[in-house]
């Protein structure tokens, strides 16, 4: 027999976490689309890549704490928190905050 859908809760999370949560995870995307880029010959170049490696972590870094630092998660119920910042990785477009993963 088969099992009922268990529904995906919903969360009005605030426009700047969202905001956030975009940035981090196209900065992330960048970042290993950098990495996973063929790297100069030592040189100027190589040094260039060493800078903007750091500017990728440093950037990473900062969202990061941004988003788990958030005062939205101290909104939430004990417990949830964790379910939400799953959904938070999952919304996609604009829906107005609700968070449908």
């Amino acid at each position: 027999m088969p099992q009922k859908a268990t529904p995906t809760p919903s969360y009005a999370f605030p426009q700047d976490l969202l905001d956030a949560q975009a940035t981090l995870t196209t900065t992330q995307a960048a970042y290993e689309q950098y990495i996973h880029a063929p790297a100069p010959a030592a040189g100027p170049e190589d040094e260039q890549r060493v800078e903007e490696l750091a500017r990728y972590r440093a950037d990473l870094h900062r969202l990061s704490i941004e988003v788990v630092v958030h005062p939205f998660w101290s909104t939430l119920e004990r417990g949830t928190v964790v379910a939400a910042r799953m959904a938070l990785k999952h919304v996609h477009g604009s829906d107005g905050g609700q968070g449908q993963p």
